[in-house]
C-alpha cells in the first residue's frame, strides 16, 4: 500500500495494528500525509474508538468537484458534503485484518468553512476526520440527540489532540 503507515502498540497506540494510507486528489491545500496518519492513529487509540475500527483505513482528500462525483456515484446525490466514510466488510474466507474503510474529505469545503469561521483549515479537516472515525466506530447522527453526542465527543477528541501537540487550538497550518 503506497504512502501507508502501520500503527500499533509499538507506536504507543492502544489496540491492534492499523494500516493508514492517504491519497491526495486535490490541489486546494497542501497537506502532509504523515500528519493525517498520526492524527488518525491518535484518534483511533482513544477510548471509545480503540478496537472498534477496521485494521485498514484509506483517507482520500478531494476538492469540491471530486466530492460531487463521489456523492453522485455513491448516493445518487448532486451535493458536495464535507466528509464521507465507507466501511467495507471483509470478504468471507479472508483474514480478519482485511476489513477496511475509506474516508473521503472535502478539503475545499474545509478551507471555505474555516475562512468563514476563523478556525483554520487544518482544524476543520481534523474535525471531519474525527466525525468519520466516530461513524466508523459506531456513532450515529440520525437524530438531534445523536448529532449532539457525536459533536461533543469529536470536539473532546480535538481538544485531546491539541493537548497531545498534534493540533494547535486554532490550527492554521
Amino acid at each position: 500500500m503506497r504512502n501507508a503507515l502501520r500503527t500499533g502498540p509499538s507506536d504507543g497506540n492502544i489496540g491492534p495494528a492499523m494500516r493508514i494510507s492517504v491519497l491526495n486528489r486535490q490541489k486546494c491545500l497542501r497537506l502532509q500525509p504523515n500528519f493525517l496518519k498520526k492524527l488518525s492513529a491518535f484518534f483511533a487509540s482513544l477510548p471509545g474508538l480503540s478496537g472498534r475500527l477496521p485494521p485498514s483505513l484509506a483517507i482520500v482528500l478531494v476538492d469540491h468537484r471530486g466530492m460531487i462525483r463521489l456523492q453522485a456515484n455513491a448516493r445518487d446525490e448532486q451535493d458536495a458534503t464535507d466528509v464521507l466514510c465507507f466501511p467495507y466488510r471483509r470478504v468471507p474466507g479472508e483474514p480478519p485484518d482485511e476489513a477496511t474503510a475509506d474516508i473521503i474529505i472535502n478539503v475545499e469545503r474545509a478551507a471555505a468553512v474555516a475562512a468563514r469561521s476563523g478556525t483554520g483549515a487544518i482544524r476543520e479537516i481534523a474535525l471531519y476526520l474525527a466525525h468519520a472515525l466516530d461513524h466508523l466506530g459506531g456513532g450515529r447522527d440520525s437524530s438531534p440527540a445523536g448529532r449532539r453526542l457525536m459533536r461533543s465527543r469529536e470536539l473532546r477528541w480535538l481538544r485531546k489532540a491539541c493537548r497531545a501537540g498534534l493540533l494547535q487550538d486554532r490550527d492554521r497550518r
